[in-house]
């Protein structure tokens, strides 16, 4: 029981909604000394409203409204409109961040977000892919992104993220919201759209 509460608890900290607030403070953290604090604060304001404000406030709506039961979208059906809706936010967050002269990693990391989102959107009607491995893998790509094309030595927080990973998988399946093959899928569809679309953009 007691391991069962930590799954649960894990489920909620890590979250994917959750997920791209967390790879943002790594990345201002990792690039602290070329970002303006300014720029900084920029960057996260409109993460924040972007994919974890606007989210949320369309989740409990639709919580109110009982068009799904909970903020974890337990059925495929439930899926649809929270996570259209999400896509749809993330994008707009990422357009918002091309603007001017900004030209940040997180444009392309939001549009690999997206991807993902859309490749989940593609298989509801089949299976319900894991988004919570599809969150934390889309992180792990970015920062492994980030690695070679900046030529940083971000091992320790790779080897950190794949860490957490297995954690999540395991806490899944302990807590019978995902079928193995859920949770392999998921992390295909977070990872491979940072590392291959990323490029592209």
């Amino acid at each position: 029981m007691m391991k069962k509460d930590i799954f649960k608890i894990l489920s909620y900290v890590l979250h994917p909604i959750f997920i791209p607030l967390y790879t943002t403070i790594l990345y201002i953290n990792i690039f602290k000394q070329v970002l303006s604090s300014e720029l900084s604060k920029y960057l996260l304001s409109l993460i924040i409203i972007g994919t974890l404000v606007l989210p949320l406030l369309t989740i409990f709506l639709l919580i109110k409204t009982k068009l799904i039961n909970s903020i974890f979208l337990e059925t495929q059906k439930e899926r649809i409109t929270p996570l259209l809706l999400t896509g749809l936010y993330i994008y707009i967050t990422a357009r918002l961040l091309m603007t001017g002269n900004l030209n940040s990693p997180l444009n392309s990391y939001l549009i690999g977000i997206v991807v993902t989102l859309s490749w989940v959107l593609i298989f509801s009607r089949r299976m319900k892919v894991s988004l919570h491995t599809a969150a934390i893998s889309s992180a792990l790509g970015f920062l492994i992104y980030l690695s070679n094309i900046f030529l940083i030595d971000l091992h320790p927080l790779i080897i950190i993220i794949i860490i957490i990973l297995g954690i999540v998988s395991t806490s899944r399946i302990k807590l019978e919201a995902h079928t193995h093959k859920e949770i392999a899928i998921g992390i295909l569809f977070g990872i491979v759209p940072q590392l291959g679309f990323v490029y592209l953009y």
